[in-house]
């Protein structure tokens, strides 16, 4: 577990710009050094953090911690947000810089996020029927297609910099819906679209799930 005399060996490492706790009593290590280096700067990435990563694990233990440590530097951005976001910060020996580091991290995971959604919102193409006759009803012409992917194409930005990120999540689920339903056979009745906005309905259960227990009255 965290004592201050862990503070003063934080002090002698420069490169350790912040030290996370988790309940467990395991510590969290966020380097100076970018998490996504070039390629050709890898080598001496992988170098400098390993350096740095040694020194202090060896000052540490000399003060009397004897548990776990995880680098945030060598783990995916998915990783190092749920560390910073729910893990105790013990120091922060740079707060600019540990700033840089964690915004780089939450667009990461927030550009991954709207990748994610954006593959389950594509459709597979329906090959048209040789009768016209019998010809599929769609919602929107290949210009209306056109003119709704450049609309959110455009509003991406916007609703990628909702802060916080369990927000953001909740307002591009709710565009996943919105799309679902612009897309859907125009013939179909739209009682089921309707239903969907019930407070028990689909889409407020579909928005719960992204939202811890503990949180949702909030």
């Amino acid at each position: 577990m965290w004592d201050d005399r862990f503070l003063e060996v934080c002090r002698r490492h420069p490169d350790v710009i912040a030290v996370y706790e988790s309940r467990h009593g395991r510590l969290g290590l966020l380097l100076r050094q970018t998490l996504v280096p070039l390629g050709a700067e890898r080598v001496t990435w992988l170098t400098e953090t390993r350096a740095a990563v040694r020194a202090f694990i060896a000052d540490v233990r000399g003060a009397g911690f004897a548990g776990g440590t995880v680098v945030l530097q060598w783990l995916p951005a998915p990783d190092v947000a749920r560390i910073v976001a729910r893990w105790v910060r013990r120091w922060d020996g740079d707060p600019a810089r540990r700033s840089v580091i964690t915004a780089s991290v939450e667009r990461a995971v927030a550009d991954q996020t709207y990748m994610n959604e954006r593959a389950e919102l594509q459709v597979t193409p329906v090959t048209p029927p040789t009768s016209s006759s019998a010809r599929v009803p769609r919602a929107l012409d290949e210009t209306g297609l056109a003119a709704l992917k450049a609309w959110y194409e455009m509003m991406a930005p916007c609703w990628l910099a909702i802060q916080p990120a369990r927000r953001r999540r909740l307002v591009l689920q709710t565009h996943v819906w919105i799309a679902e339903r612009v897309l859907a056979d125009p013939t179909k009745d739209p009682g089921p679209a309707l239903a969907d906005l019930a407070t028990d309905g689909p889409l407020a259960s579909a928005l719960t799930r992204l939202v811890p227990e503990a949180e949702r009255v909030a």
